[in-house]
């Protein structure tokens, strides 16, 4: 059986500067469970999360896959992962080095994951059009998710490509919550089924920006077979550090 996504949870910039950042209650469904959270962190902020933890900053540790910064050095992206959590439930609490407001947590959930992936493939650019292809396999999940620096302060609208689907959409318009990050960045999550060898993941922005991209093939659990498909349920929480 192929690895699908099951649930995801979403949390913008914090209301104040602040070392930590907690979202709500994610509740992974199904079987053969694997989280991936993408952090990212503005201009002027202190980069990676010194730490993740799924059930609060007392629970269990993620492990760090991919970390990039993009083309101008501004924004710090990086994708981490849990393998087959204990808890069935559990907010995602990250914790950096420094004190910033411009952070946000992206978490998505697939089922049917024997907790490896596919080589991280990583693009970076400057242009409305943020795009990468990772290798994948025909039938199988792949996931990608997108940081973006807009240096004009206002955020950018986003648009998902052809063939994807949404799973959280982050657009800047400086005042945090569910929906939108700080006055400096967007971000974005999408999953596909691969067609092939390469699954081309793709994005619209309203504008040209600086964006880094990472996209990669989540492996499925031993046996079975069959498309990845949506499981219908997102749940999308917002919670200020």
């Amino acid at each position: 059986m192929a690895a699908s996504v099951t649930a995801s949870v979403a949390i913008g910039d914090s209301s104040g500067a602040s070392t930590t950042l907690e979202t709500g209650t994610l509740t992974p469904t199904g079987s053969n469970k694997t989280i991936y959270v993408l952090a990212g962190c503005g201009a002027g902020s202190p980069g990676d999360p010194t730490a993740i933890k799924y059930g609060g900053s007392g629970g269990e540790s993620f492990t760090l896959l991919d970390s990039v910064r993009t083309v101008a050095t501004f924004v710090k992206t990086s994708v981490w992962r849990l393998a087959n959590p204990s808890a069935g439930s559990g907010t995602i609490h990250g914790t950096w080095a420094a004190s910033n407001d411009e952070r946000w947590l992206i978490a998505v959930s697939v089922q049917d994951s024997d907790g490896t992936e596919g080589v991280i493939s990583y693009a970076t650019g400057s242009s409305s059009g943020p795009t990468v292809a990772p290798a994948s396999t025909s039938g199988e999940l792949v996931l990608d998710f997108l940081s973006i620096l807009n240096g004009g302060g206002s955020g950018y609208t986003l648009t998902v490509g052809a063939g994807q689907t949404s799973i959280q959409e982050l657009e800047g318009a400086g005042t945090g919550g569910t929906t939108n990050i700080g006055g400096y960045e967007s971000a974005g999550a999408s999953y596909e089924t691969a067609g092939g060898a390469t699954t081309t993941m793709s994005w619209t922005v309203s504008s040209s920006s600086e964006w880094g991209i990472h996209a990669f093939q989540v492996n499925p659990a031993t046996g079975g077979g069959g498309p990845a498909t949506p499981a219908g349920r997102c749940a999308l929480l917002g919670v200020g550090a």
